[in-house]
């Protein structure tokens, strides 16, 4: 949400910044830690397998995972497709072609894959919490919250899963409410989740509550001290209570972790406006200006 503020001839521009997980735990049903080297190792494997005449949908499917752990999604996607036409009902491979594809921005490749897996495998949360983040993606949050929906009912204990859905009732529909009780039930879950923590002060914040807005961005501060936009959002709420020389340390900070955040030097010459630094205040406007923010 945007408010614009008229102040001094110019505008104080409370632009939340809003933590983001994109495509949040969108990764292909591989084993973890695997590493490049091991990768190398079983595209060996699976190659020589198949050359010899070994050429089962799991052969493709495997030497496909070892693919995309190297980055080399179209050879996944090839592989994977082979292994599909092998057996039709293999439906992870769908779902893993399917993560593939919207790595590769194709989401409507990608949701037909993961409807397809769950088609064939209902019970599948991961597919739904992809398909999810799908949605969002292409800017339908009513599909995309279902599918957060389902996901966390079938896996109650997915921390991402509230976490998305919190940021997907916000982001698109303005639900504090709902929100913040997803961030919440997140947080609960994981109490490492900085961007919870982040978001949820976001919502704290819309709803008029700033002393809670700055406790969430401090503590997401201490669990993420480098995330630039927990700062810039504190310095917003603290320029709500009229603390001008706390926002400003903030948005300096901000500013040393993002050299190009256009709007936090924009909204730091202001709060030195209030202050009666008039000189600092047009350097920082100035910069904005310069960085491309226009304050619209």
């Amino acid at each position: 949400m945007r408010i614009t503020v008229k102040t001094f001839t110019c505008l104080l521009v409370i632009l939340t910044a809003l933590c983001l997980l994109p495509v949040c735990g969108a990764k292909p049903d591989v084993r973890p830690g695997m590493k490049a080297a091991e990768a190398d190792k079983a595209i060996a494997v699976y190659t020589e397998a198949i050359r010899l005449g070994l050429k089962f949908a799991e052969s493709y499917y495997y030497r496909g995972n070892a693919y995309y752990i190297k980055g080399e999604a179209d050879k996944a996607m090839a592989d994977y497709t082979e292994a599909i036409r092998l057996d039709p009902k293999f439906a992870v491979a769908y779902y893993n072609r399917g993560v593939a594809y919207a790595d590769k921005g194709e989401l409507d490749k990608a949701m037909a894959d993961y409807t397809e897996a769950i088609r064939l495998d209902p019970k599948d949360a991961k597919a739904y919490y992809n398909r999810g983040h799908a949605y969002a993606n292409k800017g339908e949050p009513d599909k995309a919250i279902a599918d957060f929906t389902e996901a966390i009912r079938l896996d109650p204990k997915d921390a991402k899963a509230y976490y998305n859905r919190g940021s997907i009732a916000y982001a698109n529909k303005s639900e504090l409410d709902k929100a913040i009780a997803d961030y919440t039930e997140a947080i609960r879950l994981d109490p490492k989740l900085a961007v919870a923590y982040c978001n949820r002060g976001i919502a704290y914040y819309e709803k008029g509550e700033p002393d809670k807005a700055i406790a969430d961005y401090t503590e997401a501060i201490r669990l993420d001290p480098k995330d630039a936009k927990a700062y810039f959002n504190r310095g917003i709420a603290y320029d709500k209570k009229g603390e001008p020389d706390k926002g400003i340390a903030d948005y300096t900070e901000a500013i040393r972790l993002y050299p190009k955040y256009a709007v936090a030097y924009y909204n730091r010459g202001v709060a030195y406006y209030k202050k009666g630094d008039k000189v600092k205040a047009e350097a920082d406007i100035a910069q904005a200006k310069k960085l491309g923010f226009t304050g619209k």
